[in-house]
């Protein structure tokens, strides 16, 4: 089982910027870490799986909303966003955001994943 993990929409862009622009391993891990310590990141999906590429597919909006109409390996664990009394989808997975595999964190980088030191 894989945990997943988005950015909260409530994070500052400049903390946004930290943890999705990767400069080098050290002060990135520390500003994911810092953000996850914040509670910046919020559980959106659990994902029936051990493999953080299947997981990255299984929350990504392709043909649809990954959220509103999850794959049945997918339990999503966060409410859906209502906005003006419409209900939209999470967003997809994206570059900053953390999968958990047997206790240990996986950044989304910009090509594949990291383990967070």
């Amino acid at each position: 089982m894989i945990e997943v993990y988005h950015i909260r929409y409530d994070v500052s862009g400049e903390q946004r910027r930290e943890v999705t622009w990767v400069q080098d391993d050290a002060s990135h891990d520390a500003a994911v870490l810092a953000l996850w310590n914040a509670t910046g990141y919020q559980q959106v999906a659990v994902v029936d799986t051990d493999d953080l590429e299947v997981a990255w597919a299984l929350t990504n909006n392709i043909h649809t909303s990954w959220s509103m109409e999850p794959n049945r390996r997918v339990r999503v664990t966060a409410p859906l966003p209502v906005i003006d009394g419409k209900t939209y989808g999470h967003k997809s997975s994206e570059v900053g955001d953390v999968f958990v595999l047997n206790g240990a964190r996986h950044i989304a980088a910009s090509c594949g994943f990291r383990k967070l030191s």
